[in-house]
């Protein structure tokens, strides 16, 4: 477990970004060799080699992604998509084989928010700074100027793939359904106490972010606790949907406007609408990650999925879908079949976490480690499922609809915002 917690420390704090003396060194390549030759050694090995189905889809996108690559035109950000993904794939197979059941895996993933609740500390701390500097001597992110012209300051942000507002977010929306899940279950007052209390500080962060997709995400984490705590119906649904939009007309403007002074939101809807067309004339092959900037001329998709699907092609998107959906599908038959009630909200808390993820990729491209730590934490929770899971030809069918109904989804909504 100790090889976890450095690895958190990598990922959420980053000292090699920041701080004396770790500046420069590349932790990963350093990290994984040790972990792998440990894991190598240890009895644990066969969880590492042994390949499951959703294993086996997250072998196939990166395997395609390599190939997309190697076909297309290269860059140097190509090189380094190619490496990441590799990587991003063995610290998915050694999560697996360091944490292989359900109680070690309760506590790493107690460890990732310990570690992450430093970061909403810095968070506020940084936006309440009288000079605007954060812990790692960062400034605040961009902001609207109307927000500025009325005494506002910028957007809280953090270094390494969190260096801006909308991405740092997302390192508190993962961690806070883990957090709040606490006052959901049956525990002392004194822990759900702890749990309200911690869960209004990744609030606070949450919000000084200014992220609309971390504003979305935060909306759907709570929703969705909120209906499974209640077993919700139809007519409580509506309920819920009519008080969300009460919230989102309440909430800042520059949270919630879909146009802006700024061309921010245009700027993105462009951007969607310029990896439809990247999709339409690459299909198969796609352009080649790392190269959505050299045919968009201006942006990245800051949607993940648009980007895989522009960038890998058809098969690459489907390969993408598939990990995720089969990461959800093994979490539905873990809870399903699980019987201990706090185990049960552990589950939904892993589901929540990576919804909440999903949703924040629609409005900034979150192809980070992040999420797919998300899928190996829906992975360790459902192996034994996961081990006999089955993915039929229909839900294939099902998955490949989803995509060209989105594509062509895609396509309508920017036409509409712009016609």
């Amino acid at each position: 477990m100790t090889l976890i917690y450095i690895y958190y420390i990598k990922l959420f704090i980053a000292p090699q970004w920041w701080l004396e003396p770790f500046i420069g060194i590349r932790v990963d390549l350093i990290l994984y060799p040790v972990w792998l030759a440990i894991i190598s050694m240890s009895k644990n090995k066969k969880y590492f080699y042994t390949i499951t189905t959703i294993d086996k889809y997250f072998i196939f996108f990166v395997c395609w992604l390599l190939i997309s690559i190697a076909l297309n035109t290269k860059n140097e950000l190509s090189m380094q998509h190619a490496t990441q993904y590799i990587l991003w794939l063995l610290m998915y197979k050694l999560f697996q084989a360091t944490v292989t059941d359900f109680e070690s895996l309760k506590k790493a993933v107690t460890a990732m928010c310990a570690v992450v609740f430093l970061l909403v500390i810095e968070g506020i701390q940084h936006k309440l700074s009288f000079d605007g500097l954060g812990w790692a001597g960062q400034g605040l992110g961009w902001v609207q100027k109307e927000v500025l012209a009325q005494g506002g300051t910028g957007r809280t942000r953090w270094v390494s793939i969190f260096d801006g507002p909308g991405v740092f977010c997302i390192a508190y929306t993962t961690a806070l359904p883990f957090v709040m899940r606490y006052m959901f279950i049956p525990t002392s007052k004194y822990i759900k106490i702890l749990s309200t209390a911690l869960s209004i500080a990744f609030l606070i962060a949450i919000y000084f972010t200014g992220s609309r997709g971390g504003f979305l995400a935060t909306v759907s984490i709570l929703t969705l606790f909120i209906m499974y705590k209640s077993n919700i119906s139809i007519s409580k649904l509506l309920i819920i949907s009519a008080v969300l939009v009460v919230l989102f007309s309440l909430a800042p403007s520059h949270l919630t406007n879909v146009k802006d002074s700024s061309n921010s939101a245009q700027h993105r809807v462009d951007m969607w609408g310029k990896g439809a067309d990247m999709f339409r004339y690459h299909p198969v092959l796609g352009v080649g990650r790392g190269n959505y900037k050299s045919y968009s001329y201006l942006l990245i998709a800051h949607n993940s999925m648009i980007e895989i699907m522009a960038e890998t092609g058809f098969p690459g998107v489907f390969f993408w879908v598939a990990l995720i959906y089969l990461a959800f599908k093994g979490l539905y038959l873990a809870h399903k079949n699980e019987d201990k009630r706090d185990n049960k909200m552990f589950i939904t808390s892993i589901a929540i976490s990576l919804a909440g993820y999903l949703v924040s990729s629609i409005f900034v491209t979150a192809e980070f480690e992040t999420m797919y730590m998300l899928i190996a934490f829906a992975a360790i929770a459902s192996a034994n499922e996961h081990k006999t899971l089955v993915f039929s030809a229909m839900e294939k069918i099902y998955l490949a609809g989803f995509i060209i109904f989105l594509y062509l989804f895609i396509r309508l909504f920017v036409g509409m915002y712009f016609g």
